[in-house]
């Protein structure tokens, strides 16, 4: 799983038009992937012991990269070259870090709980009709990148809550309110569109 920000000089439709199509060329390359998601940001929310901000925007993007033993194999040194290089180029912020697969999931939109340790769950999910995908770290090594910022660690929460587009703006509404009314920690309620590479 990796996090993504783009570059400040960017606008998100330039962001994402470079993610899509020159980046998107680059993953495909990749020696034993098996499986790449890009979900860009459509909407964002960080609530924070009951209040709730729109306007900070913390990630532009998730990437999903699938591996069949949870582990790039050998000797791809230099599409990753090439990747580094080009994540430069559109990328101010990337924090990666291995997780579990999730069998079965390819939703056309996803409603992303990103939260700490004090993140109540039930509280988040339970009134939702949606089964979350569990995406927690199971490696807290972070993939590092020069000059990229990246996040201190990595989430100690990641949920994902497969839905169809035209009910994913009202599910991250209903997981936003439930943040907001459990009034404990810190979590980021992201709405994404999924789009499958590969």
């Amino acid at each position: 799983m990796i996090l993504i920000r783009r570059r400040a000089d960017l606008s998100f439709a330039r962001f994402d038009e470079h993610w899509a199509t020159t980046h998107a060329d680059i993953v495909r390359r990749y020696p034993g992937i098996e499986e790449y998601v890009q979900n860009p940001v459509v909407t964002h929310a960080t609530v924070s012991d009951g209040h709730v901000d729109i306007e900070s925007r913390s990630l532009d993007g998730i990437a999903e990269l699938w591996f069949a033993d949870g582990a790039p194999p050998p000797g791809v040194r230099p599409v990753l070259d090439e990747l580094i290089a080009d994540e430069a180029r559109f990328l101010a912020h990337l924090t990666g870090f291995a997780t579990a697969g999730a069998d079965g999931y390819d939703p056309e939109a996803k409603v992303w709980v990103i939260g700490d340790e004090t993140t109540d769950v039930a509280a988040l999910v339970g009134g939702v009709a949606h089964e979350p995908f569990d995406f927690g770290p199971s490696d807290a090594r972070l993939m590092r990148r020069p000059g990229l910022e990246h996040e201190p660690a990595a989430p100690a929460l990641m949920l994902a809550l497969s839905t169809p587009r035209a009910a994913a703006t009202d599910l991250h509404e209903a997981v936003v309110r439930s943040a907001a009314a459990s009034r404990r920690g810190r979590v980021r309620v992201l709405l994404t569109h999924s789009r499958r590479i590969l």
